[in-house]
């Protein structure tokens, strides 16, 4: 095996890699054919967030304009609920996803297991979750809601709402789809 010294560059062409079944193959590039503006996806990802970042502040500014800054609290407590705490549960169950299916994909394997595996740990967790909201609904409408009960359901229907979204991100990141995961 040559050693190759610190002044060589050598690349991994991603297409040999992958149709060589995961044994990297190295090969010298030019420089101009190395260099890449932006990652796939990257404008989707960008966009995307961008998209959210501007409907926040919007939702916040009508929101606030509309029903004035008392009677605006239940729906910043949803909000709060919703776009901080479920990410919480199912952000780990993505990352996992993600992670798992991109090995997979670099040996060259399905991931249909990956997703039989997570997938009834998400529905689990997520049953979990809607049942402790349910059995606590009435402090949370009371405590948190200002006695808005259909803001608690708002909650539920969030979780519940989250953790397909998640599971989805994960399997786009994971088959290196990342401009249906900006979306």
């Amino acid at each position: 095996m040559s050693k190759v010294h610190s002044r060589e560059v050598c690349y991994i062409s991603q297409s040999k890699f992958a149709k060589l079944g995961g044994v990297r193959v190295n090969e010298e590039l030019p420089p101009e054919k190395t260099k890449i503006p932006l990652p796939e996806g990257t404008l989707a990802v960008g966009g995307g967030l961008m998209v959210a970042g501007i409907s926040s502040y919007a939702f916040f500014k009508v929101g606030q304009e509309a029903l004035g800054k008392e009677d605006f609290k239940p729906i910043v407590a949803l909000w709060f609920a919703t776009f901080v705490l479920a990410p919480g549960f199912f952000l780990p169950l993505e990352q996992e996803m993600g992670r798992a299916l991109a090995h997979r994909r670099a040996l060259g394997l399905g991931g249909r297991a990956i997703v039989r595996r997570i997938v009834p740990l998400g529905i689990a967790i997520t049953g979990i979750i809607v049942a402790l909201l349910a059995g606590l609904s009435s402090i949370a409408t009371k405590d948190f809601f200002e006695g808005y009960g259909l803001v608690t359901a708002a909650l539920i229907i969030g979780f519940i709402s989250y953790a397909p979204a998640h599971l989805a991100r994960g399997i786009c990141s994971g088959q290196g789809r990342f401009s249906s995961y900006g979306i």
